[in-house]
């Protein structure tokens, strides 16, 4: 497989957000330079090095909306870079009123703005300046001063010509060539985030309690702790798509336990505000509550995976890996939160401290991938992840098994040796570009 350039490679991040309403074709002819040299004051400004940034990685934006800003003009060539970098929270603005765009820019902000536009993976334990520097993109540039015109230059210079697997860590353990390692970290960016996806998700969790050979004889107790198992499966089927404004997503989302559609849910987001409908009108949401099904879905990083092979397919490659737990203490949390909620309990900080090591010493993790390269379309060889499955399995010792009722802690122990949680997550998916109409009725 010929190796891609780097503004092809750069075209299945913007596919993401392109979804976002934040980008079309073709790309406007900006000159970084021009911008540059009409300015008076030796270091970059926060309004150049976004307008620069996008301009030379061929990202076109196209704003919405009056500028909230009073020192950005909706008319000017500033707002359509500030509103893309909002949106995307490359940048903060200094307030709710004033973005700061005549504010210098410290080497810091910039590297975490490309980070986060490009959606970089990164090495645990390293920041976005740290590694960009390692990657030549910041060498020979002063970090701890604010960025001068002429080092904003040399810096879009490089992100122009480097190879995209240099600006991607990829782990010693994996077992996989340079191209299969950049179509895998590209294939999760577009199954995360692209606007045109149509999904099914399924999550099963089981809870089985392993019981002692003296309580194996007893059928009460057998029976007792058979009703106390319990396995249930909820089914998502998940529709993204742009709008035909191509400024919003619209998303659908139908939820099923075991079989039966226990939910309805249906989103609508409009910028940074999301709306949600489960049949009682559209109600806006605040922005810090999540209403994906599938919040508990690993967010892709590739320091998180160890052991990554790929066999070849008739249309790319099968992924097998297993997740390194040490990278990943909040998820180790949140499925301890997970199996919380499961079980019916509420932990105190002492039961949720025991489990969160015995989570993260025990727990088991492996994931699988189908990638296939896309043949047609406008952007060829894209690499499309039609199914992914993350397994987990965590045996909890009986005397680390939280009760609702210490006092039985006793006769608990002689009964039962251990307890199995077991957590499932698959997903078949399908990229089809649809445009759906959004919802009347929203809240203005």
């Amino acid at each position: 497989m010929k190796k891609r350039r780097w503004l092809q490679t750069v075209g299945s991040s913007l596919l993401l957000l392109s979804g976002m309403g934040l980008l079309a074709a073709p790309a406007p002819a900006w000159a970084a330079q021009n911008v540059s040299a009409t300015s008076s004051a030796p270091l970059i400004t926060k309004a150049e090095f976004l307008y620069n940034l996008f301009g030379d990685l061929g990202i076109p934006v196209h704003p919405s909306g009056t500028s909230p800003y009073t020192d950005v003009s909706t008319s000017s060539w500033q707002w359509g870079p500030v509103y893309a970098a909002t949106q995307l929270g490359m940048m903060k603005p200094d307030s709710g009123s004033l973005f700061g765009v005549k504010d210098p820019v410290s080497a810091l902000a910039a590297a975490n703005a490309i980070s986060t536009l490009l959606n970089l993976s990164l090495p645990p334990g390293t920041t976005a300046l740290q590694w960009l520097q390692q990657r030549g993109v910041f060498q020979g540039i002063d970090t701890q001063s604010n960025l001068s015109l002429a080092e904003d230059l040399t810096i879009m210079s490089r992100l122009q010509t480097i190879k995209p697997i240099q600006l991607d860590y990829v782990p010693a353990s994996w077992k996989v060539s340079q191209t299969q390692a950049e179509d895998l970290i590209q294939g999760m960016r577009i199954l995360q985030g692209a606007s045109w996806l149509q999904a099914q998700d399924t999550i099963t969790m089981a809870r089985v309690f392993v019981l002692t050979p003296a309580a194996l004889k007893i059928s009460q107790a057998v029976q007792q702790f058979k009703q106390l198992d319990q396995t249930v499966q909820d089914v998502f089927t998940v529709s993204r798509s742009p709008s035909a404004s191509g400024l919003n997503i619209s998303e659908s989302i139908m939820s099923y336990l075991n079989g039966k559609e226990a939910q309805s849910l249906q989103l609508f987001r409009q910028g940074s505000q999301a709306y949600a409908n489960n049949g009682q009108g559209w109600q806006p949401i605040h922005q810090n509550v999540s209403a994906n099904p599938t919040s508990s879905q690993l967010l892709f990083q590739s320091s998180m995976l160890s052991d990554v092979t790929a066999v070849p397919t008739a249309s790319g490659w099968h992924f097998t890996a297993s997740i390194d737990l040490s990278t990943q203490p909040a998820f180790v949390q949140q499925m301890v939160q997970q199996y919380a909620q499961f079980s019916n309990l509420a932990l105190t900080p002492q039961q949720q401290t025991v489990l969160q090591q015995v989570f993260a010493k025990d727990m088991h993790i492996a994931v699988q991938y189908d990638l296939s390269l896309t043949k047609n379309g406008p952007q060829p060889g894209t690499p499309l992840i039609s199914y992914s499955q993350e397994q987990m399995t965590v045996n909890i010792p009986s005397s680390s098994v939280p009760l609702t009722n210490e006092s039985q802690r006793a006769n608990f122990e002689k009964a039962v040796t251990d307890l199995t949680f077991q957590w499932s997550l698959s997903q078949k998916a399908q990229f089809n570009h649809t445009v759906v109409n959004p919802p009347t009725g929203l809240p203005k």
